[in-house]
């Protein structure tokens, strides 16, 4: 078993969701209506900006998928299976994983910003505290889903070899990719962590983001990552950057313990 040549992680189009949140973040608590309150995130459509996002990720993927067969996987969950359906790529033959899920919320799924405050009222100081180690009530840390991903996902990344064909292309979720830089590239968790709370937007993961993966170098590791936004403002494309060894001397070790202050000693 060992991973595919190229890996293309696509996120998916603006949904539901992502529209709800950007309006109650402008304190427009009008979306939050019964038909969108009783219902779990993974039913999320996606809206009409979504559509558009999607058939513009399609256009580059038509232009610029490796030749040859490709195999095909998306998440289970609708906004995930709208994007596939959506990018337009007609060899396409699309296998349904619950493995590549969204986080699970758990309590935080769908609830008001007035009910989160009024029944969690410290859940923002844990959240700052606990960093990747915070738990919705009833749901998954960031480290949880790394886990996951490790344990369910990977196994389904991995080709078998003269069967799979070298290219693999997943539709999935934001904290999917977060996770999958975290397995690939090394990454800490206290970098991941705060490449997700950054509030520039050069560190998120946009809808419709392509995260492509190239050269492996062992069954967890590849050599070289591209990310590209074709649905931003401003497409925006990194070209092929070369992966560090995620591999740290015992000097390097201590320089980063060391920015933590020591509290208690004896």
């Amino acid at each position: 078993m060992s991973l595919p040549m190229h890996l293309l992680l696509v996120r998916h189009g603006q949904s539901e969701g992502n529209l709800a949140i950007r309006n109650l973040e402008r304190g427009n608590l009008g979306v939050l209506t019964e038909a969108f309150m009783n219902r779990h995130s993974s039913s999320f459509r996606l809206t009409d900006k979504g559509l558009a996002q999607a058939k513009r990720a399609g256009e580059w993927l038509r232009q610029n998928l490796p030749s040859g067969p490709c195999r095909y996987t998306v998440s289970d969950t609708v906004r995930a299976c709208e994007t596939a359906g959506n990018l337009g790529l007609p060899e396409a033959r699309w296998e349904r994983s619950i493995s590549l899920r969204e986080r699970d919320q758990g309590k935080f799924d769908i609830i008001s910003p007035l009910d989160r405050a009024r029944d969690y009222p410290d859940d923002p100081h844990f959240r700052q505290i606990h960093g990747p180690y915070w738990t919705p009530p009833d749901g998954e840390s960031m480290v949880e889903v790394c886990d996951r991903v490790l344990a369910t996902a990977l196994p389904l990344i991995h080709r078998l070899p003269f069967f799979d064909p070298d290219t693999h292309l997943i539709v999935g979720h934001g904290e999917l990719l977060w996770a999958c830089s975290h397995l690939f590239e090394g990454l800490s968790l206290a970098r991941l962590h705060e490449l997700m709370s950054s509030d520039k937007s050069e560190a998120g993961i946009w809808n419709c983001q392509i995260n492509w993966y190239r050269n492996p170098v062992s069954p967890y590791r590849y050599r070289f990552v591209r990310r590209i936004r074709p649905t931003a403002e401003a497409p925006s494309d990194t070209g092929w950057l070369e992966i560090p060894d995620a591999v740290w001397s015992s000097q390097e070790l201590l320089a980063e313990v060391g920015r933590l202050p020591r509290i208690l000693n004896e």
